[in-house]
């Protein structure tokens, strides 16, 4: 279902930010980092050790009352925490790729492709800017076939030594840290704004967008309060397409 805030500004769109995670993916998908805890190819102890992290992280990028501070120290030690498992439990950089190409069970909202290759066919590009993994994310593309010469990913990526998994490159990409990124988009433009989070908004940092939220079940109301679209359940980006092309086409006569 759909939940319109406000009416769909008609002004050109010149770009588009998107997160990953629930967001491109579906909302009971695995996610990117998902890929290896819910993989049959790693040890039960991994899975456990991985499911304590996100027992005691998640909640925190979920919390919306905490002090913003705190939360953005906490979630940059999530992700150096979750890679320090794969050297834990000797999973070196060959085998993280054997899991990826054996086991990426990611699965992406139906007509995400369709989005891109209209996006690419207006000459738009589309930004991920992701606190996930980068190599997940391009396999899944790949065999969706959105990776478009339009698309361009802001992810986290290993280090490796020796074939050894060793820690992130930086920057270390967070929920909480995505407008840091700097993108090359005219301060003016105009474009559009995919998240599942309402801390997604803040991607934009100063741009001038229009925000579509892939809202988690129990939180319409607080999605209401920052997005401009509300989608809810497993909604896909045929349905809200269907308006923003309208728009944009309208704009265009």
């Amino acid at each position: 279902m759909i939940y319109l805030n406000k009416k769909l500004l008609l002004k050109p769109i010149s770009f588009v930010l998107c997160d990953f995670d629930r967001t491109i993916s579906l909302g009971e998908s695995t996610t990117s980092w998902g890929v290896f805890a819910n993989s049959r190819l790693v040890s039960k102890e991994f899975k456990e050790d991985t499911d304590l992290l996100f027992q005691k992280y998640r909640p925190i990028e979920l919390d919306h009352q905490m002090d913003q501070e705190e939360k953005n120290i906490m979630l940059a030690i999530w992700p150096n925490e979750q890679v320090g498992l794969f050297s834990k439990h000797g999973i070196d950089y060959r085998y993280y790729n054997r899991i990826i190409n054996e086991d990426n069970q990611i699965k992406l909202r139906h007509d995400f492709a369709n989005f891109v290759r209209n996006m690419e066919a207006l000459n738009i590009p589309i930004y991920i800017i992701s606190a996930g993994l980068i190599e997940p994310i391009l396999d899944v593309l790949n065999r969706y076939n959105a990776l478009r010469d339009n698309v361009f990913i802001l992810a986290n990526r290993v280090l490796t030594k020796d074939n050894k998994i060793i820690g992130l490159d930086h920057p270390i990409i967070h929920s909480f840290n995505k407008e840091t990124i700097n993108l090359p988009i005219d301060i003016e433009a105009y474009g559009l704004l995919f998240g599942d989070l309402p801390s997604d908004i803040n991607m934009a940092g100063k741009l001038h967008t229009f925000n579509i939220g892939f809202a988690h079940k129990g939180n319409l109301k607080l999605y209401q309060k920052y997005f401009d679209i509300v989608l809810t359940d497993n909604s896909s980006f045929d349905q809200v397409g269907k308006i923003l092309f309208k728009g944009y086409k309208k704009s265009k006569d």
